[in-house]
């Protein structure tokens, strides 16, 4: 029950506690008590995670459930042996005439067996290194940089089975904005220190038409805020006043876009702020879950499942994509109920 396993979890950290103390041992005997309380721990923590796996799975398969974990762990069991294909993947490879796969640089190296195994000289690999995001979840981008320092440079004059191509020429962004991003990716990603490496050949190139490259130049704004400010609003108020004098500066509102990492609680600070500017805007930050038209037409059925004398829910599911009610029909619908 719950207090066996509170004293058990106490009961734990006290021991690591002390297992801590001497992690720097000072002699023999001591680094070999530490070696012996290691193996013990690691003995418990093994046993621990074992029985919780067995027993979280047996509840799976009493509920007939799997969750995504689930299905790529038995996924790399059918497919994947010994570090190579199962028979049965090189069945299924049979069904792939091509294989392409995007954004590989959240690839983990558990998908990246995956696919290897169902795959001969038949997979195409997109991805940027830099926009790896996900290594909360198990991503190695160093995967992708190995394939990269694997294969050699397109050549056209030779037929090559595996290659890899560059995609660095920009036409999207004026050069300020590609010296910028040059200058911020070779300073975090120094040759000596990352783990992937920023070299010369990942740098983009400006293919933009002097005549439609705007010119614009790359600022960096630390906007000061004291205490009882809200860092979001502050912020929100400075986009604003500099929007305001670009328009003031002839450069037209549809040129100008906003970009957050996050809308959820921020974007209220933007549109405040530029309402008080005067600026009129467009925003495609998302609604309330339950302000979507498919999750109202799924509340409406509901609705009437539980209460069919609920006419305004009966008349929104009538007139839906689902039952395509024209308005003259509700009114012979509503006219033959009240008869």
């Amino acid at each position: 029950d719950y207090i066996e396993q509170e004293k058990a979890r106490n009961k734990y950290k006290s021991l690591f506690t002390d297992f801590v103390k001497e992690y720097f041992p000072k002699s023999v005997e001591s680094a070999l008590r530490s070696a012996k309380k290691s193996a013990c721990f690691c003995d418990i923590l093994y046993k621990t995670l074992h029985t919780f796996d067995q027993r979280i799975i047996n509840e799976k398969i009493s509920r007939s459930m799997m969750d995504y974990n689930d299905l790529e762990r038995y996924a790399h069991r059918l497919l994947c042996k010994d570090g190579g294909p199962t028979e049965y993947a090189r069945e299924v490879s049979k069904k792939y005439k091509q294989i392409y796969i995007d954004e590989y640089q959240d690839i983990s190296p558990v998908q990246d067996e995956i696919f290897s195994s169902i795959s001969t000289d038949n997979i195409f690999m997109v991805g940027d290194i830099k926009q790896s995001i996900y290594g909360f979840r198990g991503s190695a981008p160093a995967l992708f940089a190995s394939y990269r320092e694997r294969y050699p440079d397109y050549d056209p004059s030779k037929k090559q089975k595996a290659l890899k191509i560059f995609l660095t020429e920009n036409f999207r962004c004026d050069k300020s904005v590609i010296d910028f991003s040059n200058m911020v990716f070779a300073s975090l990603f120094r040759h000596d220190l990352a783990e992937v490496p920023y070299l010369p050949e990942d740098a983009l190139v400006c293919k933009k038409k002097e005549e439609d490259d705007k010119g614009q130049r790359v600022t960096v704004a630390l906007v000061e805020y004291g205490e009882g400010d809200v860092r979001e609003e502050k912020e929100a108020q400075y986009v604003a006043s500099q929007i305001k004098e670009l328009i003031g500066e002839g450069v037209k509102p549809k040129d100008i876009a906003i970009m957050l990492r996050k809308t959820k609680n921020v974007v209220n600070y933007y549109k405040k702020a530029l309402d008080n500017e005067g600026i009129k805007y467009m925003t495609d930050a998302k609604k309330n879950l339950f302000d979507l038209p498919e999750i109202m037409l799924m509340h409406s059925l509901l609705e009437i499942i539980d209460n069919t004398s609920n006419d305004i829910a009966l008349a929104s599911s009538l007139k839906s994509p689902l039952f395509c009610f024209t308005l003259d029909e509700l009114i012979t619908v509503a006219d033959e109920k009240k008869i």
